[in-house]
């Protein structure tokens, strides 16, 4: 026994060795606080693409009648622009790491994603950007353009290539010049780029990253094959210990652009485009009761449990794991390193996936097509997806299925405190 434990100790050393490493790294924080940021104007636009989009008859043309369709329609519309407001929080984020001014790395950025972005010719005559490449298909290309124009600007400002301006000119006036020969040095390389890039066969910046990097990480991310070894990987990071950000990071980076497709699309008034996405894995991987599905388990230890350590415990974890946060759970039950609990803590998320999975090819209700908040009770989020109501009833059977999962091993766990309080 002691050599058991002494085998998982180092195992999860090593693990939270990796994953500190991991979380350490300025660019891999960057782009976690980047995305972050960028949620709440995600959810914002899911959420008013909703209210736009009711599924109620005549509700488009109560909107028109008074005139606000249009209106917010276009609104909607600016919030598909995922790509900038991604590139302005990866660089604002990276530039606090860097020392350098936030805001300005941000705006500066920006421009060099711009630059990168094809301009075409209306059949009006008008120019305009792609938005093609400004909304989620952008999403990496964005990414990559504000670590690196950050990076660029950092280096030199940090080398002193700055206008020295005497002391007597106002500081505002200052700040703004000084940051002059910076920006401008900084575009060079992406104006370069760009030039070499016209006479490929990528023909620009964001079809070379979609090539290379997109295409091939959406094919791993939107499967569920894939989903499936990121709710493993999940589960058993936290069952060792281990926060498991690098797999919800890692998740995130490679769903969120189909999520967003879905979203746009659903703007547009046409089908979700993928089938799995970023808000399908959150249905098995957060939404019911955290990672492991733990819904199932709060229950049981509600309803079920006669020793008093398990009362206490499911009178403390009920209403936080409600809204599915976990971290007291899973070291106060606990869940980490409790042999009793692993099975069904890996398993039930996989079950539950494929069975959403097959729910989904068989049209039983669509995809989600909103974002929501993390800590919104499952059952509730499940009608609130723009998925009818086929997605509330599948988070109640799922939560039921959780109950059925985790009953046996509660029961398990219950006996053997029982047992102790009454030896």
């Amino acid at each position: 026994m002691g050599e058991q434990v002494s085998f998982l100790d180092r195992v999860q050393e090593n693990l939270m060795k990796v994953t500190g490493k991991i979380q350490s790294n300025n660019y891999v924080t960057a782009v976690t606080h980047g995305m972050v940021g960028s949620l709440s104007i995600l959810i914002g636009g899911s959420v008013l693409n909703l209210l736009v989009n009711l599924p109620i008859p005549g509700w488009s043309d109560l909107l028109t009648s008074i005139g606000i369709y249009e209106v917010l329609t276009a609104v909607v519309k600016i919030f598909q622009l995922t790509a900038v407001i991604m590139c302005f929080n990866v660089a604002y984020a990276l530039a606090k790491f860097k020392g350098v001014d936030r805001l300005q790395s941000g705006i500066i950025s920006i421009m060099c994603l711009l630059i990168t972005i094809p301009i075409s010719t209306t059949g009006s005559g008008a120019e305009a950007f792609e938005l093609t490449f400004l909304n989620a298909q952008g999403v990496f290309t964005a990414m990559i353009t504000g670590l690196l124009a950050t990076t660029i600007f950092a280096f030199i400002i940090h080398k002193k290539i700055v206008f020295r301006m005497p002391e007597s000119v106002p500081e505002y006036v200052r700040n703004t010049f000084n940051i002059v020969p910076p920006a401008f040095l900084t575009v060079i390389p992406f104006i370069i780029l760009r030039g070499i890039l016209e006479h490929t066969s990528f023909g620009t910046f964001p079809g070379l990253v979609n090539s290379i990097i997109t295409l091939p990480l959406q094919a791993l991310g939107n499967n569920l094959i894939g989903h499936m070894v990121f709710l493993a990987a999940s589960s058993i990071l936290w069952w060792f210990g281990v926060h498991n950000m690098p797999i919800m990071v890692s998740a995130y980076i490679l769903t969120l652009p189909a999520m967003t497709e879905n979203i746009n699309a659903a703007m547009s008034g046409q089908a979700p485009i993928h089938m799995l996405s970023w808000e399908t894995f959150k249905i098995t991987g957060q939404y019911l009761g955290g990672p492991g599905c733990l819904i199932g388990l709060f229950i049981c230890m509600l309803l079920f449990t006669k020793s008093e350590r398990y009362k206490v415990q499911s009178k403390l974890q009920f209403i936080p794991g409600l809204f599915n946060i976990t971290e007291p759970a899973n070291f106060g039950i606990p869940i980490v390193l409790n042999p009793t609990l692993l099975i069904p803590f890996v398993l039930v998320p996989q079950i539950i996936e494929v069975a959403l999975y097959f729910c989904l090819k068989a049209g039983l209700f669509t995809t989600p097509v909103v974002m929501l908040t993390d800590y919104i009770p499952g059952p509730i989020g499940g009608f609130l997806f723009g998925s009818g109501l086929g997605a509330g009833f599948f988070m109640i059977a799922a939560s039921i299925f959780s109950i059925i999962c985790y009953y046996p091993f509660v029961k398990m766990m219950d006996k053997v405190a029982l047992k102790e309080e009454t030896a």
